[in-house]
């Protein structure tokens, strides 16, 4: 009988792609890759730190700083404030983080909720609480 390690050798072996996707962005094309470990650690620091911040705009700012990651490493001289300065208003952070690789699409799912949740809408719907 094969032993389980025995068996692991005879499948075959894991590839792990980054292959470069197109990204356009404030009108130039650019060939990025998926966040890999050291920016899903920068990308989950900054946002423990705005959501600490109870920063109001922290959509708009996780979703430029997931840019700036991206881009870094394919556009000499990119600085967050020129991303940020491009960023249009009507940007979808779950979507660019997703896009980007900053989470899977089941963690998506559930921050799509969460900030559905947490909209100016959503609260404004459901009225008063019994605290005010």
């Amino acid at each position: 009988m094969l032993q389980k390690w025995q068996l692991r050798n005879r499948m075959e072996p894991l590839k792990l792609i980054n292959a470069p996707f197109p990204l356009e962005f404030a009108g130039e094309r650019f060939e990025v890759q998926k966040a890999n470990l050291e920016k899903v650690i920068l990308f989950q620091a900054r946002f423990n730190k705005l959501t600490d911040e109870k920063d109001p705009a922290i959509e708009a700012r996780m979703a430029g700083y997931c840019i700036y990651l991206a881009l870094r490493d394919v556009k000499p001289g990119v600085t967050e404030e020129w991303v940020n300065s491009n960023v249009p208003g009507t940007i979808e952070f779950a979507d660019v983080v997703e896009q980007l690789g900053f989470m899977s699409g089941q963690k998506v799912e559930i921050l799509r909720k969460v900030l559905k949740r947490n909209s100016p809408e959503t609260n404004q719907q459901a009225g008063p609480t019994s605290s005010q």
